[in-house]
């Protein structure tokens, strides 16, 4: 559980309060379809979760990034519930997750029920047509610091496009417990963990930053319409949907590109 915030080249600065995306508190959506599916389930947890922090929720975003192209239609629950946005598709290659051909900036979505969200996609800069990660979790902890702010050059000064950026809280704690796993994810997990507190305050420091639903309600994220063919199969009544995106919702295309069709900051 935690709030999204987004750097911002004019931003006047951050919201005193805070908003609240719902998250860790979730399983991936592939293991939310037990007995009675999502909706229930997801719903005491949010309730919880605005009472605790007296604050409402506005986005969400899956653990591990895990709304790929086979559980889109949990977009459409996200929808049916009243979310205004989502932050769950990343456009890259990787073992766990990722659409890599997804658009990179923030689009509306607009679900098959008829409800639409808008979806914030972590940052990536395209490097050769290669989308590169960054600017959050374990890559602003494992890459160097030099990287992140290479990042969030690169969105302000060329894209002209927010970043986002987001954090766990278990990334500020290097004295947690170690626990037994595999190379790769101790790798992950616990590399760097000495230092995420200090370089989060730098970035603290030489940015502005706000919530993802502020900057939704101001209209600064220039969100496009993407259009989905999708190629599915009926599973517990929700499509399992494979997404194609168009050519121009993604930089590089041909036709109107997703990066220079939008209105920059």
């Amino acid at each position: 559980m935690g709030s999204q915030p987004l750097s911002n080249p004019r931003s006047g600065g951050a919201s005193a309060r805070t908003r609240i995306s719902l998250s860790q508190l979730l399983a991936p959506p592939r293991l939310l379809l037990g007995t009675g599916g999502i909706p229930g389930g997801r719903a005491d947890k949010q309730a919880a979760i605005e009472q605790a922090a007296g604050a409402p929720i506005y986005g969400y975003r899956a653990p591990s990034w895990s709304i790929q192209r086979d559980s889109l239609w949990a977009l459409d629950i996200l929808g049916e519930e009243g979310f205004l946005y989502d932050s769950s598709i990343y456009p890259i290659r990787h073992d766990l997750y990722g659409i890599p051909d997804a658009p990179r900036f923030a689009y509306d979505y607009q679900c098959r029920n008829g409800t639409e969200l808008t979806e914030v996609p972590p940052p990536t800069v395209s490097i050769v047509g290669v989308n590169l990660p960054g600017a959050g979790g374990g890559y602003f902890r494992i890459f160097p610091f030099l990287y992140t702010e290479w990042i969030f050059r690169t969105f302000e000064e060329h894209y002209r496009k927010p970043v986002v950026t987001y954090f766990h809280p278990w990334e500020l704690d290097p004295s947690q417990p170690r626990i037994p796993a595999g190379l790769k994810s101790r790798f992950r997990h616990y590399t760097n963990l000495g230092v995420a507190e200090k370089r989060l305050g730098l970035l603290l420091q030489r940015h502005l930053f706000q919530p993802i639903a502020m900057a939704l309600q101001a209209g600064e994220l220039c969100a496009e319409k993407a259009k989905l063919r999708v190629i599915s199969a009926e599973y517990r009544g929700y499509r399992a949907a494979r997404a194609v995106f168009p050519p121009g919702q993604t930089e590089g295309g041909k036709g109107s590109d997703v990066g220079t069709a939008s209105r920059g900051l």
